[in-house]
């Protein structure tokens, strides 16, 4: 297969996703609840675990260092998951989803700083292109005199931003692990934190309640 449609295949799961994402959040978390959402998404990495041990049996070969960072990967892509369900659950899936093309933008600035990688003009000029579309898509037509929909555009900036710095994070473990190895320690962290948050919060509301 080529790489073209390797690459491809990974957009059209995505937004695959994120049109059930909307579905369930619209018919079942509609007053709210995406936690419950978030803890389905985590337990998902758990159906994959034993495929990559059958990869690559050694994936508990890891160095302490890298796996508290897959941890704290884990963490921040479990956390992206909070604005942008917040986004869902007040528009449209057509208006949202196309706002995580800010992804790359904030990948190429992280990346910059943190792996020494640089932009050509090219990139830079998509990146001003992306920007530009962004904000098109969050300007809200209805109202006489156009304005955009704030809310909506920060949460899904930050939303991409966290997406941003964990792939950064994951890809500088990558390249001194291995893909199955660091992808094994990121779907366990998301699903750690995911439960640790939930019996944290449980814990608290018992305490509040008596």
């Amino acid at each position: 297969m080529s790489w073209f449609f390797i690459a491809l295949l990974s957009p059209v799961l995505h937004a695959a996703a994120n049109h059930i994402d909307k579905y369930l959040l619209s018919r079942y978390f509609k007053g709210g609840g995406t936690a419950t959402l978030i803890i389905f998404s985590s337990i998902f990495g758990l159906v994959v675990l034993p495929f990559i041990v059958l990869i690559e049996p050694n994936v508990l070969d890891i160095t302490p260092s890298h796996a508290l960072l897959l941890l704290l990967s884990g963490i921040i892509y479990t956390v992206y998951l909070i604005p942008y369900f917040y986004a869902l659950n007040q528009d449209e899936a057509s208006i949202v989803v196309p706002l995580f093309q800010t992804v790359p933008i904030f990948g190429y600035i992280l990346a910059y700083f943190v792996l020494g990688e640089t932009l050509n003009n090219q990139q830079i000029f998509a990146s001003l292109l992306i920007i530009s579309g962004a904000v098109f898509l969050s300007l809200d037509l209805n109202q006489k005199r156009l304005t955009i929909k704030k809310n909506i555009f920060l949460a899904m900036l930050l939303s991409s931003f966290l997406v941003a710095l964990g792939a950064l994070i994951f890809k500088f473990v990558a390249i001194q692990e291995t893909f199955w190895v660091s992808s094994f320690w990121l779907c366990n962290s998301r699903f750690i934190f995911t439960n640790l948050h939930k019996v944290v919060q449980e814990t608290i509301f018992k305490s509040d309640s008596s």
